[in-house]
Protein backbone atom coordinates (compact mmCIF):
# COMPACT_ATOMS: atom_id res chain seq x y z
CA UNK A 1 0.00 0.00 0.00
CA UNK A 2 3.13 2.57 0.87
CA UNK A 3 4.38 1.60 -2.65
CA UNK A 4 0.90 2.40 -4.57
CA UNK A 5 0.81 5.94 -2.47
CA UNK A 6 4.25 6.77 -3.62
CA UNK A 7 4.04 5.76 -7.07
CA UNK A 8 0.85 7.72 -7.29
CA UNK A 9 2.56 11.08 -5.75
CA UNK A 10 5.35 10.50 -8.01
CA UNK A 11 2.87 9.99 -11.57
CA UNK A 12 1.10 13.13 -10.13
CA UNK A 13 3.94 15.18 -9.37
CA UNK A 14 5.48 14.11 -13.21
CA UNK A 15 2.10 15.50 -14.34
CA UNK A 16 2.61 18.40 -12.93
CA UNK A 17 6.16 19.32 -14.38
CA UNK A 18 4.83 18.33 -17.47
CA UNK A 19 2.30 21.32 -17.61
CA UNK A 20 4.57 23.90 -15.24
CA UNK A 21 8.30 23.36 -16.63
CA UNK A 22 7.33 23.79 -20.23
CA UNK A 23 9.64 26.73 -21.43
CA UNK A 24 8.57 29.70 -20.52
CA UNK A 25 10.10 33.14 -20.36
CA UNK A 26 13.52 34.03 -18.68
CA UNK A 27 12.01 35.11 -15.37
CA UNK A 28 11.57 33.36 -12.41
CA UNK A 29 8.64 31.04 -11.55
CA UNK A 30 7.78 30.90 -8.10
CA UNK A 31 4.27 29.39 -7.01
CA UNK A 32 2.61 26.55 -4.81
CA UNK A 33 0.95 24.19 -7.61
CA UNK A 34 -1.90 21.77 -6.67
CA UNK A 35 -1.27 18.17 -6.72
CA UNK A 36 -4.56 17.15 -5.78
CA UNK A 37 -4.03 16.33 -2.48
CA UNK A 38 -1.28 19.32 -0.89
CA UNK A 39 0.54 22.21 -2.91
CA UNK A 40 4.05 21.85 -3.82
CA UNK A 41 6.18 24.97 -4.07
CA UNK A 42 7.83 25.09 -7.49
CA UNK A 43 10.56 27.19 -8.51
CA UNK A 44 11.93 27.51 -12.16
CA UNK A 45 14.04 29.61 -14.41
CA UNK A 46 15.37 29.47 -17.75
CA UNK A 47 14.96 28.87 -21.25
CA UNK A 48 15.32 25.82 -23.49
CA UNK A 49 15.06 22.43 -23.83
CA UNK A 50 15.00 20.21 -22.16
CA UNK A 51 13.99 20.90 -18.60
CA UNK A 52 15.89 19.95 -15.68
CA UNK A 53 13.99 19.53 -12.67
CA UNK A 54 15.96 18.82 -9.43
CA UNK A 55 14.12 16.64 -7.35
CA UNK A 56 15.43 17.10 -3.56
CA UNK A 57 16.17 15.15 -0.71
CA UNK A 58 17.03 14.17 2.59
CA UNK A 59 14.92 16.89 4.04
CA UNK A 60 16.32 19.79 1.98
CA UNK A 61 14.53 22.25 0.07
CA UNK A 62 15.30 23.42 -3.65
CA UNK A 63 16.87 26.24 -1.72
CA UNK A 64 20.13 24.26 -0.88
CA UNK A 65 20.46 23.36 -4.85
CA UNK A 66 20.50 27.01 -5.81
CA UNK A 67 24.33 26.97 -6.91
CA UNK A 68 23.61 24.48 -9.31
CA UNK A 69 20.29 25.81 -10.70
CA UNK A 70 21.99 29.14 -11.38
CA UNK A 71 24.49 27.46 -13.10
CA UNK A 72 22.24 25.16 -15.40
CA UNK A 73 19.39 27.91 -16.22
CA UNK A 74 22.52 29.99 -18.18
CA UNK A 75 21.76 26.53 -20.56
CA UNK A 76 18.57 25.69 -19.85
CA UNK A 77 15.17 25.46 -18.48
CA UNK A 78 15.77 24.26 -14.77
CA UNK A 79 12.70 23.54 -12.13
CA UNK A 80 13.08 22.52 -8.95
CA UNK A 81 10.27 21.73 -6.04
CA UNK A 82 10.13 21.32 -2.56
CA UNK A 83 8.94 17.71 -1.42
CA UNK A 84 5.48 18.31 0.91
CA UNK A 85 6.50 19.18 4.28
CA UNK A 86 10.04 20.43 3.65
CA UNK A 87 10.83 24.45 2.76
CA UNK A 88 7.75 26.28 1.29
CA UNK A 89 5.21 23.19 0.46
CA UNK A 90 2.52 22.30 2.34
CA UNK A 91 2.61 19.01 4.61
Amino acid sequence: MKMHKRLTAIVAVLIVFTAYCAPRPESPRDELVDIGTHRLYIHCIGTGRPTVVIDTGLGESYESWESVIATLSRQTRVCAYDRAGYGRSEP
